[in-house]
């Protein structure tokens, strides 16, 4: 099983980091909508110490993971990954598998690569830009922590469902349908 080694700084100025980047030399690899579903077979909070399997279109790439976290540490979530042709073929398969929850989830992204290190910087509905460092090492991650001097601002590996509920007191476990839309929908 892979190892990541990523962290989140929350709350970024897009347009500054995305310049930051460019100075350096970065080069900008794609800018996409994603969209994902994420499935749970556990009754247990995604932040406890267990797996699940997110599907994940990325531009034209879709991708099938297994992950594990165990915690919010730089370098506690394990992953299983393998490319797969058609995002809602494959969908619809896990979808007659009985999980105990679904979620299906978009967000925007523009990911840029520097030596060893990505940068990516992602947009979720009703949320600030926040941006996701990682690398193969520990040493690529605290490499690009330093280079656009974010030592001491960043997170660890926190979860897009804690960040919700941290800064919009929303539980993600509780929306079946994350899109853009849906912050502007009446929800009444």
């Amino acid at each position: 099983m892979n190892q990541e080694f990523e962290t989140k700084v929350l709350n970024i100025n897009k347009k500054e980091v995305e310049k930051k980047l460019k100075n350096l030399g970065a080069k900008k690899l794609s800018s996409s909508l994603m969209r994902r579903w994420v499935f749970d077979w556990l009754d247990e909070d995604l932040e406890s110490d267990y797996g699940w399997i997110r599907l994940r279109q990325e531009g034209k790439k879709v991708t099938l993971t297994y992950k594990n976290r165990r915690a919010m540490s730089k370098s506690d979530t394990k992953e299983l990954e393998t490319e797969v042709n058609n995002f809602d073929m494959t969908a619809e398969i896990l979808q007659k598998i009985p999980f105990k929850r679904k979620f299906y989830q978009e967000n925007k992204r523009t990911v840029y690569v520097f030596e060893d290190v990505e940068f990516m910087i992602d947009e979720w509905p009703g949320l600030k830009p926040h941006l996701e460092i990682e690398g193969k090492t520990k040493e690529a991650l605290t490499k690009g922590i330093t280079l656009l001097e974010f030592t001491g601002k960043d997170s660890g590996d926190i979860s897009v469902n804690k960040i919700y509920k941290d800064e919009l007191n929303v539980d993600l476990h509780k929306i079946e349908r994350l899109s853009f839309d849906f912050f502007k929908e009446d929800k009444a």
